[in-house]
């Protein structure tokens, strides 16, 4: 399983181990964009930018600078 990060805190934001680095970029791409929640906790959504560095993935905006890192974890049942 596979968990954001957000500025190295943890999200409750999830995907399975066979998620791709490029699906979830796309996944948060689209939730920046266009999604209609802030889960992101974003001040002005409409002017950030999402692209991709070395580790992560970065959101980059007027008001806004958030780095989101996905981390492999081990769910404990």
């Amino acid at each position: 399983m596979k968990q954001l990060f957000i500025n190295g805190d943890a999200t409750n934001l999830f995907f399975s181990k066979e998620s791709s680095f490029d699906d979830i970029f796309e996944w948060v791409e689209k939730q920046v964009m266009f999604g209609s929640q802030n889960i992101f906790n974003l001040n002005e959504k409409r002017s950030c930018s999402v692209d991709k560095y070395e580790d992560g993935i970065s959101i980059i905006g007027d008001e806004d600078a958030k780095q989101v890192t996905i981390e492999d974890i081990i769910p404990i049942l």
